[in-house]
């Protein structure tokens, strides 16, 4: 009975050290909470995909996307309203001043014609472009919004 007694008594004793020594070991003091992620810094260049709107003609939010190349260079690929599934493509410039996006571009492809647009968005590093405008400098008029852009790559 005393054998079992002492061997009882010494794995507690283990069992008591191991945990002491586990307390009192070095802890890391963790800056963030476990479980968060830093938020993402997405460049202004890449492939952006959003809605837009004309002020003359009413219309549901039509599809828009951008390619913002590194090179100061810009795509645009728009869904024609009123057309069946027609799509416009321009190529222009663009410049970024602080977080305002601005660009300046003429259609390679829309079987209206020739149009120049010129537009502004402020850009926020998260991943969106907000507060857009648009105009149409080369005659028509037209004048416009885009709703909030979304970074997709």
């Amino acid at each position: 009975m005393k054998k079992l007694f002492m061997a009882s008594l010494a794995i507690t004793t283990l069992a008591l050290s191991i945990g002491l020594f586990q307390i009192t070991s070095c802890t890391k003091a963790l800056a963030d909470p476990p479980n968060s992620c830093p938020v993402a810094k997405y460049p202004v260049t890449g492939l952006w995909e959003g809605t837009y709107q004309t002020d003359q003609v009413t219309h549901n939010p039509t599809y828009i996307s951008f390619i913002i190349f590194p090179d100061g260079t810009f795509m645009k690929r728009t869904k024609v309203v009123g057309a069946n599934g027609e799509y416009g493509l321009t190529k222009g410039r663009w410049t970024i001043t602080g977080n305002i996006l601005e660009y300046k571009d003429t259609t390679i492809l829309y079987s209206g014609g020739i149009v120049v647009n010129q537009g502004q968005l402020t850009y926020d590093s998260s991943g969106v472009l907000t507060g857009g405008r648009w105009q149409d400098v080369s005659g028509q008029s037209y004048t416009g919004t885009y709703q909030t852009m979304n970074r997709n790559n």
